[in-house]
Parts: C-alpha cells; structure tokens; sequence
C-alpha cells in the first residue's frame, strides 16, 4: 500500500471508535471469528445481537484484550480503538483497558453535565 493509500485508510478510521479488519479468531484448531470487518461510529450507541455461540463475546473480548490470556488462543488481524492498533506490539494491555475506560467516562460525564444544563453547551471533557 502507498502513502497516499495508507493516508485515507488511516482518515476513514479515524471516525470510528471501533474499527475492525479481517479480524479472525481460534481457540485452539476451533476458529470461532471469521473475517471480521465492523465499523463502529465514536458516539453512537451500538449493540451485538445474535444467537447463542455466534461470537459476541468473543468480539467484546478481543476488544477488551481479555483472550490473549488464554495460551490457546490466536488471533489474527487488526482491531483500531480510536486510531490504534489494540494489538500492536508497543501496545501494553493495561494502557489499552484506561483508554478505554476514560472514554466511557467522559462520553457519560458529557452526557450528564448537559442534560443538567439543559442544552448541549459542554463537547468535550479532559480526563487526566
């Protein structure tokens, strides 16, 4: 992929909390994820349905990094959280789970302050 490839690639994920490609998944020779490509909108509330074994919460794990724990898992592909790689090496799980965290914190607090106000006069929050 060229420069110019990878700039707009890098732009069309960057609106998106959540972007996923050619995300695979094996527990042991059992491959339970197969090729996913989700793209989940910063902001927007979004929900997983499906039946029984489908793989929902072995997506929410992967996101969560809570899999790798297990020996016997493999995964391959890629999952970006606001931009990064989740899974990429200089990326240790623990900064991974904060971030996270704080996002969810401050999308509520956000959410909080304005119904107190009665308008959306407050965008952003900074969490330290």
């Amino acid at each position: 992929m060229n420069q110019a490839s990878q700039k707009i690639e890098q732009a069309n994920t960057d609106k998106y909390a959540i972007h996923t490609s050619n995300l695979n998944l094996w527990y042991g020779t059992f491959q339970a994820l197969f090729d996913v490509n989700l793209n989940i909108k910063d902001g927007i509330i979004t929900s997983l349905i499906g039946p029984s074994g489908c793989g929902k919460s072995t997506f929410l794990r992967s996101v969560n990094r809570i899999n790798e724990r297990l020996g016997y898992v493999r995964i391959e592909g890629s999952i970006d959280v606001r931009g990064q790689n989740i899974y990429d090496k200089n990326v240790e799980i623990l900064q991974v789970r904060k971030q996270i965290l704080k996002e969810m914190i401050k999308d509520e607090l956000i959410k909080r302050l304005n119904e107190y106000a009665g308008s959306e006069v407050i965008t952003d929050v900074i969490i330290r």
